[in-house]
């Protein structure tokens, strides 16, 4: 199969000095064996290919049921803590009603400056009286 000028045409084709009528003719010789390796590696790519857009089919349809699945509690726990405040809202009021106001404490009678002053010399006349100092 292979002539004399193609065997010599693949030797000098690995130097890189071969002319484009010997470069086709070393084609021709190992194209049996090259031809059938591109077509396994093509039915190889062909089969991941399929797989990966398999898997890619089955990513999207999981990702989509749980984005919508995630879409719904998130709006169910955005209602649930609008609730709660809710709630601490109503207690908050509750637990200021029932603390009791200080206006409904009784307060200290008010006395007149003069009288505060008399009631402040008379204890401390007293206290004075109660040590002995008293004259």
């Amino acid at each position: 199969m292979m002539d004399g000028q193609c065997a010599v045409g693949s030797a000098q084709c690995a130097e890189g000095r071969v002319p484009l009528r010997t470069a086709r003719c070393a084609l021709r010789t190992s194209s049996g064996f090259t031809i059938a390796e591109l077509i396994t590696a093509t039915e190889i790519a062909e089969r991941a290919i399929g797989g990966l857009k398999h898997t890619v089919r089955d990513v999207n349809e999981n990702l989509g049921s749980q984005l919508t699945a995630a879409t719904q509690m998130a709006g169910h726990l955005k209602s649930m803590l609008a609730e709660g405040d809710g709630v601490i809202r109503r207690l908050s009021k509750i637990a200021i009603a029932a603390r009791p106001s200080q206006e409904a404490e009784p307060a200290a009678p008010k006395i007149s400056t003069a009288k505060a002053v008399a009631a402040a010399a008379e204890a401390f006349s007293e206290r004075r009286r109660a040590s002995g100092l008293a004259a």
